[in-house]
């Protein structure tokens, strides 16, 4: 077999971080892109993909809220600063900025139908409305009691009507003709959430969190109906008028759609109050805290709306996910996860890996495709999960938690977990996990107990083998030897220790390290097992004797993870000071160190092709690197073939003596001594107007290179003869606009000149000698003849 081909670089292909921070979203008019709002920036999201295509915002402050224009031509955000943007989102350029003339910050904007109006309303309990166009603010509406929740254009542009509704529970309907307050409807009792209008705009329907929907007839601006729906409803949308059985929706009469505090899509008769259709338990509604449930002022499903073209209600969730549901049947058909959180663990799976499960700082499991980037989260723990692992069958799956338990998932063909068993017996959060390597016979779970566990998987249950006090202090890791004969644990009591998995007897201790140990990971090929510590260093062990084979040093904070690549011949390891470190252990050398993440490095997986690595960390992103070594290595022997090809031209042109062209060949080449031949051999030709003329028609980047060689040249005695002709014919040939365009003049002058004025004083020491000597030889010669 021939020997793995080393890793000599990795390089970032993909890359998945914080996608929203506010609940409000929206789509372009074709539904292929999603409009985030992420801080301070505002991300372009490809709905396919679930990548970020582009992003874009002002540094100086955070923004507020958004709006995209139903055209797609504009797109507004409001600031903390109180400064409105308007931005051309398709290259992330600042159109303009003005100044929002509200009292407080600007938290809800809309536009108008024909995306010429813009309304803003404020925590001050104004509304404002701005034409964009002419760029002046055409109507400040007042009249409202409290923070403005909702600000809309009613869809048909002939009435001339813009409403709002407010922390008071009243809904304002005014005028933008008369800029005045048509009328006031009184019906909800806390903050109104939502308005939506029918497709001919005649009927309103408006959700607060005093848990109804109100009907309204905007002929009349009265109310028709007050539908109880008997939860903290933060969005109503209306739906096609059309016919869809699967929700018992006829097309006749008005349906819509509300989200809230129950985490369920339900479908109500506008006109009856009746609910038709409702979701079946989903999994927001599981994974809710005990605490949340209890909160009677805030929604598991926070924002909603509907989209024509995709024929899908868009739905943010309390932990930043965007769901879509499709119609006719209502089903959830993507997740898009809008925050991370610390990832704390992830592992690939599945026949291609195409499949990556992820732990953050929650208590579900995340697990996404890799191509679309479709989330789906699984609940199981009861708290925050700390560790994954997959079995060498590859259809079996295992966390650890906070909740000290431990949970056996298996995997179907689409990817997805069932949860199967669940391991109880740690008195302490369970900090690692790990599979046998063999076969899916046992797991073993090490936790902040100081206990090592193992369990076997019989019957797709977990029963527990036997019970170690295995460290001191925590146990930070576990993991089993590639023949499931060992067990390696690490642990903050400065130890790795080796143990028998047969009966769990202690086989050695590897002790050198100057604090606490963090990982501990097997050769897959050799008998050696590698730790990492928060003394910066990472250690090679033999499971032999237990002694130290190698130390790396390079990590100037603590080393969190490492893992072996290339069949056991290289490192790749993680720190605290986010970087990702490459080594050869042959050499002991760090060969190459990436700048990853923005803070500590939690989470570190190796592909069974060793030709990916996946990275997580407290920045919350995950990020994809590829094995770039192929690629180097061809364009290394591509360069090495140009190189030979040049190099042969090179010689053909000395051999032709055409010595001009073979100078600007050397240059290019960069090849200092065939430049001095080719000058030299110009010069020995007594022929400055050749090399005059070749020095002339050298290119910018060439001259400036030649200056350079000069530089080298000039501090040879050797070679000074040659720099300093070619500095002469340079200066007194080339016009100065010229010589002043080279980038490394500046340079080549400062390093020119001291050598320059040795060689004159040098040449002026040797006149004066010449001279001394003539007069000398002709003093004798005088006394000579006077003698004769």
């Amino acid at each position: 077999m021939a020997a793995p081909s080393l890793v000599e670089s990795l390089a970032l292909s993909r890359e998945h971080g914080d996608v929203l921070s506010l609940a409000k979203v929206q789509l372009d008019r074709d539904g292929e892109r999603i409009f985030c709002a992420c801080r301070n920036k505002i991300n372009v999201v490809q709905v396919s993909t679930s990548k970020i295509i582009s992003s874009f915002g002002d540094e100086e402050s955070e923004i507020t809220c958004f709006a995209l224009s139903p055209d797609d031509s504009i797109l507004v955000t409001a600031h903390k600063n109180l400064l409105l943007i308007q931005w051309d989102w398709r290259t992330g350029s600042k159109v303009r900025t003005w100044k929002a003339i509200h009292m407080a910050t600007v938290c809800v904007m809309s536009f108008d139908s024909t995306s010429t109006l813009l309304a803003t309303g404020s925590t001050d309990a104004t509304v404002k409305v701005w034409h964009l166009i002419n760029q002046y603010c055409t109507h400040n509406l007042r009249g409202a009691q409290g923070v403005i929740s909702v600000a809309c254009f009613h869809p048909d542009s002939r009435r001339l009507q813009l409403i709002s509704g407010s922390a008071d529970g009243k809904i304002r309907v005014y005028s933008l003709e008369t800029s005045s307050l048509v009328a006031t409807l009184e019906g909800h009792m806390s903050t109104v959430t939502s308005i939506d209008f029918s497709q001919d705009g005649d009927v309103m329907i408006s959700s607060g969190r005093d848990r109804v929907v109100i009907v309204w007839d905007m002929k009349s601006l009265t109310s028709n109906r007050t539908i109880p729906v008997f939860e903290v409803c933060e969005g109503a949308m209306m739906l096609p008028q059309e016919d869809i059985p699967e929700l018992n929706v006829v097309g006749s009469s008005p349906h819509f759609a509300t989200i809230g505090s129950k985490g369920l899509v339900r479908v109500f008769h506008a006109s009856s109050g009746r609910c038709t259709f409702t979701e079946e338990k989903s999994l927001y509604l599981k994974t809710l805290s005990a605490s949340h449930q209890k909160q009677d002022d805030s929604g598991v499903l926070l924002f909603g709306l509907f989209h024509a073209q995709l024929r899908a209600l868009v739905v943010t969730t309390f932990e930043q996910t965007v769901l879509f549901y499709r119609l006719p049947e209502l089903s959830c058909y993507k997740q898009l996860t809008g925050r991370y959180d610390e990832v704390l663990d992830l592992i690939a799976f599945g026949a291609n890996e195409e499949y990556v499960a992820v732990a953050t700082n929650s208590k579900n499991i995340r697990v996404f495709e890799r191509d679309s980037w479709s989330c789906r989260l699984y609940a199981g723990h009861a708290d925050i999960v700390l560790a994954l692992d997959v079995s060498k069958s590859g259809e079996w799956l295992v966390s650890s938690s906070k909740d000290n338990c431990v949970i056996l998932w298996h995997i179907e063909s689409d990817g997805s977990l069932v949860q199967t068993a669940t391991g109880q017996g740690h008195t302490n959060s369970v900090s690692a996990v790990a599979f046998s390597r063999v076969n899916d016979h046992f797991v073993v779970s090490a936790s902040e107990d100081c206990t090592l566990k193992m369990w076997a998987t019989e019957e797709r249950s977990l029963r527990p083998v036997y019970t170690v006090h295995a460290h001191d202090k925590n146990v930070t890791s576990v993991d089993v030897s590639p023949d499931n004969k060992l067990i390696a644990t690490a642990s903050m009591d400065k130890t790795a220790k080796l143990w028998r998995s047969s009966d769990g007897t202690l086989s050695g201790c590897l002790r050198g390290h100057r604090r606490g140990v963090f990982y501990v990971r097997f050769s897959p090929i050799d008998k050696v097992v590698a730790s990492s510590s928060g003394d910066g260093s990472i250690k090679v062990w033999s499971i032999k004797d237990y002694s130290c084979l190698l130390t790396l040093e390079g990590h100037e904070c603590a080393v969190l993870k490492v893992h072996f690549l290339s069949r056991g011949m290289q490192l790749i390891s993680g720190g605290s000071d986010g970087l990702l470190k490459l080594w050869t252990l042959k050499s002991s050398e760090c060969n190459k160190t990436m700048d990853a993440h923005d803070g500590r490095v939690w989470a570190l997986f190796v592909s069974r092709d060793q030709q990916h690595v996946w990275t997580g960390g407290e920045d919350s992103r995950l990020l994809l690197w590829d094995d770039e070594s192929p690629t180097i290595r061809q364009e290394q022997q591509r360069q090495r073939q140009d190189s030979l090809l040049q190099e042969q031209e090179l010689a053909n042109l000395v051999h032709k003596k055409q010595l001009g062209k073979a100078l600007a060949l050397a240059l290019a080449l960069d090849l200092p001594l065939k430049a001095l031949h080719m000058i030299r051999e110009m010069l020995a030709h007594c022929d400055d107007g050749m090399l005059r003329d070749a020095l002339l028609g050298l290119r910018e980047d060439h001259a400036d290179r030649l200056l350079h060689f000069c530089v080298q040249w000039n501090s040879n005695t050797r070679t000074c003869l040659e720099a300093q002709k070619v500095l002469a014919l340079i200066l007194t040939s080339c016009p100065p606009e010229k010589l002043l365009q080279l980038p490394r003049l500046r340079a080549a002058v400062e390093g020119l000149l001291p050598y320059t004025e040795r060689h004159a004083h040098r040449l002026r020491k040797l006149v004066e000698q010449s001279t001394l000597t003539e007069f000398t030889w002709q003093t004798v010669k005088l006394a000579d003849m006077c003698i004769q």
